[in-house]
């Protein structure tokens, strides 16, 4: 067993290995197999990490509250980078602001952020009505990673619980 580390800056890159035998003592008896080869396919990858905050955490029904969503990246720029934050019952949305991103669909949750660069930070806030009826309740949020061009070695979700009054 060979065991290699990948070269940095080979991200997208095939890397073919050949192995081969040149000499033996004793006579092949199969020549036609002495060689074989294998191909790696170098993936890019990226580190994307998700936080999420509310400036409530014990609203009560009617009240508005503002969710802010981060991603930061890491290792490399991400590109295609989307994420998901659909309001789950019991919020109404209202607005949203965002830092980068061409757009938010609160229909679909989509935040269409692009490229992030790596080190960057990119923030979402999304204004939102407690809805009547949800007095006693707790309301989860999640943002989660839904699109990204490269393999994301981060990505985990990041959730908010509300507890209503």
């Amino acid at each position: 067993m060979i065991v290699a580390n990948v070269n940095d800056g080979t991200d997208g890159q095939t890397i073919t290995n050949t192995a081969e035998i040149v000499a033996v003592d004793q006579t092949d008896p199969v020549p036609g197999n002495d060689s074989d080869v294998a191909v790696l396919t170098v993936q890019e990858t990226v580190h994307t990490n998700l936080s999420k905050i509310v400036d409530f955490l014990r609203p009560d029904e009617a009240q508005t509250i503002v969710f802010t969503i981060s991603v930061n990246g890491g290792g490399r720029d991400a590109t295609g980078l989307v994420l998901e934050d659909k309001l789950p019952d019991g919020l109404t949305y209202d607005s949203h602001t965002a830092t980068s991103g061409t757009t938010y669909d609160e229909t679909t949750g989509e935040w269409n952020i692009g490229s992030l660069p790596s080190g960057a930070t990119a923030d979402l806030e999304i204004t939102v009505t407690v809805d009547a009826g949800t007095s006693g309740t707790q309301i989860t949020n999640i943002a989660t990673v839904k699109e990204v061009d490269q393999v994301d070695l981060g990505g985990d979700p990041a959730d908010v619980t509300i507890s209503v009054n």
